[in-house]
């Protein structure tokens, strides 16, 4: 289940719970003496998991950081063109950049587990007045899930070129 989120990052929690009842049911009837005992019992045994992760990733060009700078232009050569009456050179170049992107990723994850028992029930003894009520108290435990943080990063270079065109009207500078 999604917890929260925010662009590239989130937390999320997963969980799962285990119960288990079991009945106990005994007696002993004998033959010249009719019953002598009987018991009826319910155990309980009940597990909680919970586990909560965050995760975020960081990225200079989706952050709008993109490192990038321009290292070389190669002129290609003016050409001359006239557009209507006005001439015009059209300057092709093609531009060289390098740049460099970075990508961070971290997790942490933590959680907490949760056990519990109890048993309750009646007896009855020949010979003991009335049943005995059977009541073992909760046994209740906790334990957590250390918090484990993970992290990641990346960095990479590149090598990227464009092709520009200047146009320069009938004065060239």
């Amino acid at each position: 289940m999604v917890l929260w989120e925010n662009g590239a990052a989130k937390i999320t929690a997963q969980g799962s719970i285990d119960i288990q009842i079991k009945p106990d049911i005994g007696g002993n009837y004998g033959w010249s003496r009719g019953l002598e005992d009987f018991h009826f019992m319910v155990s309980e045994k009940s597990q909680l998991d919970i586990k909560f992760m965050g995760e975020g990733t960081v990225n200079l060009q989706t952050a709008g950081k993109e490192i990038k700078v321009k290292v070389a232009t190669i002129p290609i050569g003016s050409q001359f063109v006239l557009v209507g009456v006005f001439p015009v050179w059209v300057t092709p170049e093609i531009s060289i950049y390098l740049g460099v992107d970075t990508e961070f990723k971290a997790s942490l994850t933590a959680g907490v587990t949760a056990q519990s028992s109890r048993r309750i029930g009646i007896a009855y003894k020949r010979g003991v007045k009335g049943l005995k009520t059977i009541y073992e108290p909760p046994a209740d435990s906790w334990s957590f899930i250390k918090p484990a943080l993970s992290a990641e990063g990346m960095i990479k270079g590149y090598v990227e070129a464009g092709v520009e065109f200047l146009l320069y009207g009938p004065r060239k500078k």
